[in-house]
Formats: structure tokens, sequence, C-alpha cells
């Protein structure tokens, strides 16, 4: 009988001992991990509007701060040496009209005359001649008035786009000359945001799913619209481009652009090192086992590709080796219960 009750005794003491631990499923751990780099907002067009003719200014229609739209008048110059040219060529034209109508008139006859042979072959060439050479004078002509017309038009200096007037450089009664700048425009629905990236940055982005610009507190949805195959020498950073989906911010804003990396990451905290590896331990039919993570590094958030229903060790895992006997002092969230938790040992 003693024997009996020395054999009671000792079986305990040879089953393997389990360790209490605490377990969450991953899908209440999983995090979008983002990225960020400097970036800014700068503008595709913010032209110098100048003048395309010598004329005095008269009149200026539009303030620095002034939004305009595509067409409105902007500065009308002074215009009666224009008008006054293209009336000259006018006038040109229709002389030359007149005489290439006369010429005309005369071929016919010649034609006329030379069936009846009262007319030489030379005659007629010459007066063909004469209305080709005025035709070609005529096409000359209205060419100089389309010239004209253009000068005519360049005296109301006119909005290319939707814009902002960034800076007035024309005054009221000054002589204006060809090139002589008048205005400077902002585009404002063409706006994109600049960043300079690494290459271990520009194949990140290429993973990413969203990205943003942010300043100021707010967000705006961005995408990648090109990356220029070039890096900097000294900086070892190419330039990408990135167009915005909606709402856009100030032009020349300050801010830094943002990218999700993956929705299925955990926190740093969660890795353990064993055998040199880097992983996970996760709750399987009673044991740890752990995972070797091979993308993971040292004190930064990792991708784990498991489902979302699988069960990984939060605490208790620093001292556990692959294969330990374990069980959930709590599933779930919060911290490992006493003693008393369900399924804990005593």
């Amino acid at each position: 009988m003693k024997w009996f009750l020395s054999l009671l005794i000792l079986i305990p003491s040879t089953l393997p001992a389990s360790t209490p631990v605490s377990i969450k499923s991953l899908d209440e751990l999983w995090f979008t991990q983002e990225q960020s780099a400097p970036a800014s907002v700068i503008t595709l067009n913010a032209p110098v509007i100048s003048a395309e003719l010598n004329a005095r200014v008269l009149e200026i229609h539009a303030e620095t701060g002034d939004k305009v739209s595509a067409g409105d008048l902007l500065v009308k110059l002074d215009c009666r040496r224009a008008e006054a040219d293209l009336s000259a060529a006018e006038a040109v034209l229709r002389q030359l009209e007149a005489q290439y109508d006369f010429a005309h008139q005369q071929v016919r006859r010649a034609d006329d005359l030379l069936k009846k042979r009262s007319i030489s072959d030379q005659e007629v060439d010459q007066r063909k001649s004469e209305e080709s050479r005025l035709s070609a004078q005529l096409d000359a002509q209205k060419a100089t008035i389309r010239q004209a017309s253009i000068q005519v038009e360049n005296c109301s200096v006119t909005a290319p786009f939707d814009a902002i007037v960034t800076q007035r450089m024309a005054d009221r009664g000054m002589l204006a000359t060809t090139g002589t700048p008048l205005l400077k425009l902002l585009e404002t629905d063409a706006l994109e945001v600049s960043a300079r990236l690494n290459s271990a940055e520009v194949e990140s982005l290429s993973n990413s799913s969203e990205q943003w610009f942010e300043t100021g507190g707010n967000r705006y949805p961005v995408r990648l619209r090109s990356a220029v195959p070039l890096l900097d020498e000294s900086t070892r950073t190419s330039e990408a481009r990135f167009s915005f989906a909606d709402v856009t911010p100030v032009a020349g804003s300050a801010g830094r652009l943002i990218w999700a990396l993956s929705s299925r990451t955990i926190p740093a905290e969660y890795l353990v090192r064993r055998n040199g590896q880097l992983g996970i331990f996760l709750f399987e039919d009673g044991k740890a086992r752990f995972h070797n993570l091979e993308d993971a590094l040292e004190g930064r958030p990792a991708i784990v590709e498991f489902p979302s229903s699988t069960l990984l060790i939060v605490e208790g895992r620093d001292s556990l080796n692959d294969g330990d006997t374990v069980s959930p002092a709590q599933t779930g969230t919060g911290p490992i219960q006493d003693g008393n938790a369900p399924g804990s040992m005593q």
C-alpha cells in the first residue's frame, strides 16, 4: 500500500508543466503600417503673362490675390495702332481682289479669242501668268490680315486658364513692349505633390495600397503619377510626383507624403528571437509554436501572413520555447489574471 501511495505522489511531478499565457487573435492586433517622407505641393503652371505687342496699358482688370477664370480680361492695351494696321491690310486686300477679278476676266476673254485664233498663244500665257501672280498676292495679303487680327486680339490680355493672380507687374499708362511682364498667375487646378525618395522608399511605395499628403493636420488622398528613374548624385534620391484625387491644399504647402504598407502588421513588441531567428509564438493545440518571420526586423513592426483567427501568444512568451505546453490564462484582450483564472495551473 505504501508503494502505491508513493506512486500517486510521483505521477503529477512527471507530467509536463503548463505555462499560463495570454493570447489574442491576429485580427485584434493587426494595424496598417505607414511610412512617410518629406514632400511639398507644387503647381504645374505658374506663367508670367507678358505683352505680345508694343502698346500702352489702358486698363488693368485683375489685382494680386484675385481668382480669374479662363477667358477673363486681365489687361487692356491701347489698340489703335494694331487696328489701323488691320484696316490698312484689309484695304490692300480689297485692291488686290479687284485686280484679280479683272485679270481673271482677261483670261476668260483670251480663251474665247484663242478659239477663234484672234490672239496669240504668248498673250494668253501672259494673261494667265498675271492671274496667278495676283492669286499669290491675295494669299499673302490674307496671311498679313490674319497676323494683324492676332495683334488686335493681343490688345486684350485674357486668362489662359482658371488661376489666381499672384503678382501684378503692370501699371496703367506704362508703355509695354513685346515681352513686358504684366501679371503672374498660378493655375489652381494643376497641383501635384513632389517628394524625393531613396531606393528603399521607392520599392516600399510600389507595394503600397494608399498614399496621402499630410499638412496642417489634414490628409489629402494622392496617387502616384510618375517616378523619375534618375538618382541625384549627392542625395541618392529620385523625384516622385503624385496627383491629387480630389481636394487640394494650397500650392507651396510643405508636409509629408504618407503611404500604407500593409494592413496585416503587428507591433514589434510581440517579436521574439529564438536560435538566432526572429519570429512569433502561436498557440496551437495547447502548445507554443515558434514561427520564423524571414522579413522581420528587430524593433520594427512585422507583416504576419496568417489567417485572422490565428492565436498569438502576447504575454508569457519571453520564457517559452518551441513546443512548450501552455494554457491560456485569458483569451482576448486584457492582462493575465491570477491563479483562479479559467484554465490556469494551481
